[in-house]
């Protein structure tokens, strides 16, 4: 009996990514060439508009191989600054975000229904890949904020204070990750026996 080959995230990632994009630029295709008549200018407008953000973010996300995992990694992180933050979310929601609500507002043509139908659960079966693969991998947003009573815990996750030197002549030290990792594990070591 053959085994089943193994889970293969960027070829299923990019299979949806595939697939939001064409769905997208089918749905695009048909708002400009007006195969939806009976809908009004303005929901015209709202679809050209947000149908287009698809199209660009999935293309963007195609052309430059943009690792939805990281960009997860990036909005829930606390370090990260807000612009930063949010391209990320832009990058990872864009085709959601729009998808669902193009399915909310959509009207009665049987093949824009079905293709805006394909466009929400590709893109939403590719962020659940994307959260599943972070998940699986120990990422959680917990991790990404520290607690203040796990920091308390263990000494090697808290850093040192720097201190003011006594000699008002001297250098005080600066703030070195590494440094203060090795000075943390030093005391661990040496002076808990």
């Amino acid at each position: 009996m053959d085994q089943i080959p193994p889970y293969e995230f960027r070829k299923y990632v990019h299979g949806t990514r595939c697939a939001v994009l064409s769905c997208s630029s089918f749905e695009l295709l048909m708002v400009i060439l007006g195969c939806l008549y009976e809908s009004s200018l303005f929901a015209r407008l709202i679809y050209l508009v947000l149908l287009g953000a698809s199209v660009g973010v999935s293309a963007h996300n195609l052309s430059m191989h943009v690792d939805g995992r990281e960009e997860i990694k990036k909005v829930a992180s606390s370090s990260k600054s807000n612009e930063e933050r949010g391209k990320a979310a832009a990058l990872v929601l864009a085709p959601v975000v729009s998808g669902l609500f193009v399915f909310l507002c959509v009207s009665g043509h049987f093949f824009f229904s079905f293709f805006v139908l394909i466009h929400v659960l590709a893109s939403v079966g590719q962020v659940g890949i994307e959260i599943y693969e972070l998940k699986k991998s120990g990422f959680s947003v917990d991790c990404a904020r520290p607690s203040t009573s796990r920091a308390e815990a263990d000494p090697l996750a808290s850093p040192i204070k720097p201190r003011a030197p006594a000699d008002k002549k001297a250098v005080a030290p600066t703030y070195d990750p590494q440094y203060q990792t090795l000075h943390n594990l030093h005391n661990e070591i040496f002076t808990k026996k």
